[in-house]
């Protein structure tokens, strides 16, 4: 064996090294991993077509439906993303990752595609039938090196021991390698903040292959997201294309994206749910269910005939059985597997003897939460067809998200007794949603003791609440050293309490640098307190810019608000108020309340009622108030009161005085007396000395500032 590469190649944690004939990795001083062996074979490079030699359904690219005198896709109809998607591959096909992410037949294979054929249409392009033969794909370009790319369609589909794993991304990216992939939104949803929260360390498990997979490939790509509905610019495009596919699409998508349209999603979605009932194809319908449900309950790879067979009378009885008079099984196979439409089926080949469900169908009945078969059979019969260690958490992982938290547990333990630290970390996650908190605990020692860095800063975390600081402290250093940056973020708030500013901040600092949000906006606000906001801006600017979210952003605006510069605080507070974010609605709406635009300032604090923020439904009520509208504001007042913030109740005395009831606006002082306002005792006391109507500038009313 001779040796390619005398440097070992570090890689978010891990160390490879590649031969001729294999790869070898190691994570820390854990066993070494060889990826070698018998993949499927795949082509020299020299035999693989170019981008503009493929074939896009042989890539992925859903069908239309055939129509005499046209080619078998429509023209293309550019997307919103596609200036940036031409972008970002502009800058990868010299080595890069770039992934789609999307719903089912959003167009996301044919955007990626068409994105090709414009940036890099001489490239290299292959499409390995599975994870395992990426390897071969590492070795083929090795041995003549030239411009390629790596189609990997359904992401998910790769991922797992011995194939898509970050190391080797890494050394594809180092050869030169373009990848390019996608991913249904409902996976890339299942594996990232699960991933996020379970990321191990040191273990060598396959179910700990899989959260590294989530985790870090993943984050390696540069992601781009295409959304299912289309935009009005994106419909006037489409209304400009002369395909009468096209143009039918456009007429009757509906609430429907066009790219799903075309695909016959929709259709075919119909066809299925019309398949249930007497003399039509129920047992078909059936069988479709049983694949669609066990895709749902985390099975990704290919389901035997005799899997859907035996769990498809589960379904079949539940619509009313023999009633229905159900058609022959073997009917009801070729039935669920005909093309439609000349573009796909039902149940899809997956090979011989092995199905999968149309994805489409997959995803709208997520969306569309419908409940599994009472009773365990779905999730038995999904555990039964997994063959390794992380399929079966995949289980587990839908189990949980589904809320059929018993089946996670139950997965969960098996695992955790094979020393599965992962597992063990998602028990204690169990056991604190049920305020568990001595199996929470017990649950996390056994996950630190596999080494799951995550599982060290929540046991840090806990022991902290327990007041147990020094052993907290071990655990967050140990937590830290591997990589775990919310670990700074605490050991940092720890030094804080003790008086000890500086050592927090260079904490939150070195948090901040390894990517922990947390760290960054305890920094800002140490800084602002310290020194004032002015130095506070330059971090807040780094955390938004590295996470984008909308806290960091309305900190951004707060601190510049602090200094000084209103408008650029409202800029950034507008960026997060149109996110959602509370907090930013009502700083943006008191700064319209403050220049006299009362109108776009009662838009954004009306938003609070439907947030349940009772501060800014306060607010709200004091803009209705400036309008004349004392009934509006009487009852958003009492809303905001009864629902637990204290100085509505102030305002609410305050009504009653100016509409002359000495009674009411003694009630609600008193109310607000009874839960410790000093300003309702101090407005009690005034009305005492005034005997009768006091002046209403001695009242004293809560104000906030911005």
């Amino acid at each position: 064996m001779s040796q390619r590469n005398e440097n070992p190649l570090p890689v978010y944690g891990l160390q490879a090294r590649s031969f001729d004939d294999s790869v070898v990795a190691q994570v820390g001083s854990g066993k070494q991993t060889n990826y070698f062996g018998n993949p499927p074979s795949i082509p020299h490079i020299d035999e693989w077509p170019t981008v503009s030699e493929s074939d896009p359904l042989a890539l992925g690219v859903h069908k239309c439906r055939p129509l005499k005198g046209f080619d078998r896709l429509t023209p293309y109809v550019m997307r919103d993303i596609d200036s940036i998607l031409r972008e970002c591959l502009e800058e990868s096909k010299d080595g890069g990752f770039l992934l789609i992410v999307g719903d089912s037949t959003a167009g996301k294979t044919r955007s990626l595609y068409e994105a090709l054929l414009k940036v890099v249409p001489q490239a290299r392009v292959i499409a390995p039938s599975t994870g395992g033969s990426v390897v071969e794909v590492l070795r083929e370009v090795r041995s003549k090196p030239q411009s390629c790319v790596l189609w990997l369609d359904d992401l998910e589909r790769y991922l797992g021991p011995g194939a898509v794993e970050p190391f080797l991304v890494g050394e594809l990216i180092r050869s030169g390698v373009c990848i390019a992939a996608t991913l249904r939104a409902e996976r890339y949803e299942a594996y990232i903040p699960q991933a996020e929260k379970i990321a191990c360390a040191s273990s060598d498990t396959a179910s700990q292959h899989v959260a590294r997979v989530g985790l870090q490939v993943l984050n390696i790509a540069e992601l781009i997201e295409i959304n299912r509905s289309w935009s009005n610019h994106e419909i006037e495009a489409a209304e400009e294309c002369d395909d009468p596919r096209v143009e039918e699409a456009v007429k009757r998508h509906g609430p429907y994206g066009i790219a799903e349209y075309l695909a016959a999603g929709p259709p075919l979605h119909s066809e299925w749910k019309r398949a249930l009932r007497a003399n039509g194809n129920p047992r078909g319908h059936a069988l479709v269910a049983a694949a669609v449900d066990l895709a749902r309950a985390g099975v990704i790879g290919p389901i035997a005939t005799s899997t859907l067979r035996d769990l498809h009378e589960i379904y079949l009885d539940r619509a009313g059985g023999s009633l229905l008079r159900p058609e022959r099984f073997e009917v009801a196979l070729k039935w669920a597997s005909d093309v439609r439409y000349g573009v796909t089926s039902l149940l899809m080949p997956a090979g011989e003897g092995t199905w999968r469900p149309f994805d489409y169908l997959v995803d709208t009945v997520s969306r569309e939460n419908v409940d599994f078969p009472e009773g365990d059979a779905v999730w038995k019969a999904a555990i039964s067809i997994t063959d390794s260690h992380w399929q079966r958490f995949s289980v587990a992982l839908a189990a949980f998200e589904t809320d059929n938290k018993k089946v996670a547990e139950e997965i969960w333990i098996d695992l955790a007794a094979e020393d599965d630290g992962h597992a063990a970390f998602h028990l204690a996650e169990l056991f604190k949603e049920r305020g568990e908190v001595e199996r929470q605990e017990s649950w996390l020692r056994s996950s630190v003791a596999a080494g799951n860095k995550q599982s060290m800063l929540l046991l840090g975390e806990l022991l902290i609440e327990q007041k147990l600081i020094g052993e907290a402290e071990e655990w967050l250093i140990r937590g830290l050293a591997l990589g775990e940056a919310d670990c700074a973020w605490h050991l940092g708030k720890i030094r804080a309490s003790v008086g000890d500013v500086s050592g927090a901040e260079e904490l939150w600092q070195t948090g901040l640098d390894m990517g922990s949000q947390g760290a960054g906006t305890s920094l800002g606000i140490s800084l602002a307190r310290r020194k004032g906001h002015g130095s506070a801006i330059a971090v807040f600017r780094e955390v938004v810019e590295k996470f984008n979210k909308p806290g960091a952003q309305f900190n951004l605006g707060r601190a510049l608000m602090g200094a000084g510069d209103t408008e650029n605080a409202k800029i950034w507070y507008r960026k997060a108020a149109n996110e959602g974010y509370a907090a930013a609605q009502i700083n943006l709406g008191m700064l319209h309340a403050e220049e006299g635009d009362y109108a776009a300032a009662l838009e954004l604090l009306m938003k609070s009622v439907e947030a349940e923020d009772w501060m800014g439904v306060c607010h709200a009520a004091d803009i209705q108030s400036l309008l004349g509208n004392i009934d509006e504001a009487f009852r958003l007042y009492q809303l905001s009161f009864e629902n637990g913030h204290l100085h509505s109740a102030e305002h609410l005395g305050v009504l009653c005085l100016r509409s002359r009831d000495i009674p009411g606006a003694k009630r609600w002082f008193r109310m607000a007396r009874k839960r410790g306002s000093e300003a309702a005792s101090w407005n009690l006391a005034v009305m005492q000395l005034a005997q009768g109507f006091p002046d209403e500038q001695l009242l004293a009313v809560c104000s906030w500032p911005l």
